[in-house]
């Protein structure tokens, strides 16, 4: 959506965030000039960054590098692996919410999983031999 009059725009409490390739390189930290918008920007507003990546890589790509004051990081929101964990700032990172699978369903998904990718084999084997 194109936005065509600046001055209807509300004002935004949240600034939200991709990390790859919107605020560094793929599994890279942010370069300088990025690091201090974005400390900018914290100053400021609240900011999320959601990233596929987990926790690790996302410290590294932004907390590491931002090397910002408590109070800083404190507007800053992480939502690694695709915001099914949330970390906030208090006194260091704490999670906030994980959702994770218990390990009675992680094998449960493993066993449907490997029954659906052999009726796929079999259904592959079958119309190549049609052919």
């Amino acid at each position: 959506m194109a936005v065509k009059n600046f001055k209807n725009l509300k004002p935004k409490d949240l600034i939200v965030f991709d990390v790859d390739g919107t605020l560094a390189p793929t599994k890279s930290e942010m370069d300088a000039d990025m690091v201090e918008l974005f400390k900018h920007l914290l100053r400021v507003k609240k900011v999320a960054v959601i990233s596929g990546a987990k926790y690790e890589i996302m410290k590294m790509q932004l907390a590491n590098s931002l090397k910002a004051s408590p109070d800083l990081l404190r507007n800053l929101f992480l939502f690694p692996t695709t915001a099914t964990t949330f970390l906030r700032y208090n006194h260091g990172w704490k999670k906030v919410y994980a959702l994770t699978l218990s390990p009675a369903k992680v094998k449960k998904l493993r066993r449907l999983l490997k029954e659906c990718l052999g009726k796929l084999a079999i259904n592959i084997q079958k119309k190549l031999m049609e052919n």
